[in-house]
C-alpha cells in the first residue's frame, strides 16, 4: 500500500511522520529497494 494512502488514512500532515511510525513494519524494504536499483543499474 502506498505510503501516501496510509498517511491520508491516518491523518498525518507529512509522509515523514507516517514513515517514522510505520518503518518497523517493513524491515526488508531497504534491501528490496537496493536489489531493484542494482537490477536497473545493471541493465
Amino acid at each position: 500500500m502506498p505510503f501516501t494512502d496510509v498517511a491520508d488514512w491516518m491523518g498525518h500532515r507529512s509522509l515523514d511522520i507516517t514513515f517514522k511510525i510505520c518503518r518497523h513494519l517493513m524491515p526488508d524494504s531497504i534491501g528490496r529497494a537496493a536489489r531493484i536499483l542494482n537490477l536497473d543499474l545493471a541493465a
